[in-house]
């Protein structure tokens, strides 16, 4: 693994996504998010060690991981190469969700300029475009809202999705925007209640039933790429700690992830048990045209 290029192997990720990815009806969005290569901590009671980490661009629509680069933690940035990830996904007309550390003015024009949409969380770290969307929210009725009740797993929860047009000028450095976003949730999580809001800024003007769920969509790259590798591909306890080795286990198992979700596996451990009772099929697999 140590003698294989990284580089070579994301490529080929790229590329079987790209060939393999079917065609949607109306906007896919597209979960921009990074993760830890726990296994390269070697100190875990140093802060400032280096460690891999994983930048990944998700289908929400249909599982698959399209793209996926490496940084070290004391080189590079989650930010920076998820803008140049942008730059060079060849995507266009999809809307690219992510969380608030992407939230800043090169990551939004980078994905403009690729001819794609965003929907961004927003919160202190811009804090006044954040004050002008409380200003916004304050002053006028929301034009679409969406309200969903959850249930199970011990917890009770409402989520209300209110939509606001941009009524005040907001500074040209955002001038993308086209909708703000509320998000509320309230409830219980066991005992516990919970309460949180959450903003969101997007570059195309839809209902709340719409944002709803691309929002909801986008914590799939948590619980179906994220956990997946984790739990069920053990990522996290590799024994191996030198980063490129790491990295290239890293993709090999995302293409693996991917190619159950290409067969149409949304649980991963269905696919590998319907692999494991039927390893002739890994060979029709492997021949088979993309």
């Amino acid at each position: 693994m140590r003698g294989v290029d990284e580089k070579d192997l994301s490529k080929i990720v790229k590329e079987w996504s790209r060939d393999n990815s079917p065609k949607l009806k109306g906007i896919e969005g597209l979960a921009i998010d990074g993760k830890s290569l726990r296994s390269t901590v070697k100190d875990p009671g140093n802060q400032q060690q280096n460690m891999g980490i994983m930048v990944s661009i998700f289908s929400q629509e249909t599982g698959l991981v399209l793209a996926t680069e490496k940084f070290e933690s004391k080189t590079g940035s989650e930010q920076a190469v998820a803008q140049r990830m942008i730059g060079e996904c060849g995507l266009k007309g999809k809307l690219i969700t992510a969380d608030t550390l992407h939230c800043n003015v090169t990551t939004v024009r980078k994905i403009i300029e690729s001819e794609n949409d965003y929907l961004i969380a927003v919160k202190k770290n811009q804090i006044k475009l954040y004050n002008q969307i409380e200003k916004i929210i304050k002053t006028t009725k929301a034009e679409s809202i969406d309200t969903q009740k959850e249930r199970g797993h011990g917890r009770e929860i409402t989520r209300r999705v209110s939509v606001f047009k941009k009524s005040i000028k907001i500074e040209s450095l955002w001038e993308h925007i086209q909708s703000i976003i509320q998000v509320e949730r309230w409830g219980y999580r066991g005992k516990k209640s919970d309460k949180e809001t959450v903003y969101y800024i997007s570059s195309i003007w839809e209902k709340a039933e719409f944002f709803s769920q691309k929002i909801k969509g986008h914590w799939g790259i948590e619980n179906q790429v994220h956990w997946v590798k984790d739990v069920l591909f053990k990522e996290d306890s590799m024994k191996i700690h030198q980063v490129r080795a790491a990295t290239n286990l890293a993709l090999l198992n995302t293409l693996g992830l991917n190619i159950f979700r290409g067969l149409g596996f949304l649980s991963i451990t269905e696919g590998r048990r319907w692999l494991g009772n039927q390893w002739e099929k890994l060979v029709a697999i492997s021949s088979s045209p993309s």
